[in-house]
C-alpha cells in the first residue's frame, strides 16, 4: 500500500490506470474517503492531492501444462465530452478531426455541438482541427488539466473556456473580477465579482464538470 501524490496532469483514471485497477476502485476505497470529501469528481484532481493505492490482489486461474496461454487486460478508456458553443449557441453539424497520441479521430458535432470519443487513460494532450466556411481553425486541449470549480486556477480556466476571460489576462486580479461580474450579470446572479458558491455552482453547471 502507498499514498500517491497527484502530479499536474493527473487524475483518478490515469493513475488507476498506472497501477492496474479501475478508478471506481480508487475512488471508493475506504482510505480515499478525505478525497472523496474534498473533491466532487475523480476526474478533476489538484496537483498536491494524495491518493490511496492499495497493493493488487492477486487472481487465480487454472490453466493446462505445456500449453500456451494468452491472457489480456481489459482496458477502460475515458470519454472526452466537448462542446463548440458560437455565442452561447452550439456549432452544430460542423466537421472536426481530433488527433490523440498519433491517432486521428473524425466526424461532426451533434445538434448540441458536443463532440464525444473514448481515449486512452494516459492520453495527455490532442489537437482539435476545425474549417467552417473555410476559416481553419485549430485549437489545443491539454487533457486533464482542469483544476476543481472551487479553486482559483480552476475558476480561471472555467470563465476562459466560456469566453468570459482571456487566457492572456493571466492572474490579473482586475481582469477577473471583471470577468466574474460579466459572468454573474449575463446569468442572473448577484453582481459580488467574486467567485462565491452560486457563481462556482453556476459556472460548473454550464462548463459541464
Amino acid at each position: 500500500m502507498k499514498d500517491r501524490v497527484v502530479a499536474p496532469g493527473e487524475c483518478l483514471a490515469s493513475i488507476a490506470h498506472e497501477h492496474g485497477f479501475f478508478y471506481q476502485t480508487l475512488w471508493q476505497h475506504e482510505r480515499n474517503a478525505p478525497l472523496r470529501s474534498k473533491r466532487t469528481s475523480p476526474h478533476i484532481l489538484l496537483a498536491g492531492d494524495v491518493v490511496h493505492v492499495p497493493d493488487p490482489r492477486p487472481k487465480e486461474v487454472s490453466v493446462a501444462t505445456d500449453a500456451r496461454h494468452r491472457f489480456r487486460r481489459r482496458g477502460v478508456p475515458e470519454l472526452l465530452r466537448l462542446r463548440l458553443l458560437d455565442d452561447g449557441e452550439p456549432r452544430a453539424g460542423l466537421a472536426y478531426r481530433l488527433s490523440v497520441d498519433g491517432t486521428e479521430l473524425t466526424g461532426e458535432t451533434d445538434a448540441d455541438g458536443w463532440i464525444v470519443h473514448y481515449l486512452s487513460p494516459t492520453a495527455k494532450e490532442a489537437t482539435l482541427v476545425l474549417d467552417p466556411d473555410g476559416r481553419p481553425e485549430q485549437h489545443r486541449l491539454l487533457l486533464r488539466r482542469l483544476d476543481p470549480p472551487d479553486t482559483p486556477s480552476g475558476v480561471r480556466a472555467r470563465l476562459v473556456n466560456l469566453d468570459y476571460l482571456a487566457e492572456a489576462a493571466g492572474d490579473s486580479a482586475s481582469a477577473l473580477r471583471e470577468a466574474l461580474l460579466a459572468f454573474q450579470a449575463h446569468h442572473g446572479l448577484p453582481p459580488t465579482g467574486q467567485a462565491d458558491p452560486e457563481t462556482r455552482d453556476q459556472l460548473r453547471a454550464l462548463h459541464g464538470c
